[in-house]
């Protein structure tokens, strides 16, 4: 901007124009109207509101801002781009090879990659669960609640699962075992029936798309009871 500035100043004296007092008030307004916010907010509090501003003190200004500008640009770190995933090939392709985490010719049809969390199938196109337990007689308040936190599941759909967990982390709560104490027996019994039951997850596979061409109806429904109370969304697609 400075440079620009100064060009301009040094072609209009070649063609004979002289600098005074209201052509410098006048290409000071013009510019303050074609910089950023910030910048003219920043120069209007540097100097005396009683004061009539100065072209060469806005000069100085932009050279010294500028220099901080390009000081903070130098020591910021530099941020690496994701590389990114489609659902096929054609559109896939249309992305720099460097940029894609996903090739549909060399890896093979189950494998899968994590988008914000959740397992994804590119080729399939639907959403999946994993889970890696070391199942064993006892455990302790500490303990299930971990196994809770690793069940991550920020849309819901695990949410029946998840509330029979929870249930089962409100007795604890009410019993106030202390956090490494192991679960008395009959709880103990209702925790491992869970966790034995938990594999069966990575069999749910929730297709990502699920809206056709034709007629969309929105389904919802709610229940309630004394430990816990949920609600669900179905988009019907017809076609």
């Amino acid at each position: 901007m400075t440079d620009i500035l100064n060009k301009n100043i040094r072609a209009l004296k070649l063609l004979g124009f002289e600098r005074n007092n209201l052509s410098d008030l006048l290409l000071l307004n013009i510019i303050l109207k074609k910089i950023d916010r910030e910048t003219r907010k920043q120069f209007e509090q540097s100097i005396d509101s009683h004061q009539i501003p100065e072209l060469d003190t806005f000069i100085m200004f932009l050279e010294k801002r500028s220099q901080t500008i390009d000081s903070i640009n130098r020591s910021a770190p530099i941020v690496h781009k994701q590389k990114q995933c489609r659902n096929t090939p054609k559109i896939l392709n249309s992305i720099p090879k460097e940029e894609q985490s996903w090739d549909f010719y060399c890896q093979s049809s189950d494998q899968t990659i994590k988008t914000l969390g959740i397992i994804w199938s590119p080729q399939f196109d639907y959403f999946s669960f994993k889970t890696a337990l070391n199942c064993h007689e006892s455990y302790t308040k500490r303990e299930v609640l971990s196994i809770i936190a690793r069940l991550f599941d920020p849309l819901g759909f695990l949410g029946q699962i998840l509330t029979k967990a929870k249930l089962i982390l409100q007795k604890l709560w009410v019993l106030k075992l202390e956090w490494d104490e192991p679960l008395s027996n009959s709880i103990a019994k209702e925790w491992n029936n869970f966790v034995s039951t938990l594999p069966v997850i990575q069999n749910i596979h929730v297709p990502r798309l699920v809206i056709g061409k034709g007629r969309i109806s929105i389904h919802g429904f709610s229940d309630a009871s004394t430990a816990a109370y949920g609600a669900v969304l179905y988009a019907q697609s017809i076609s």
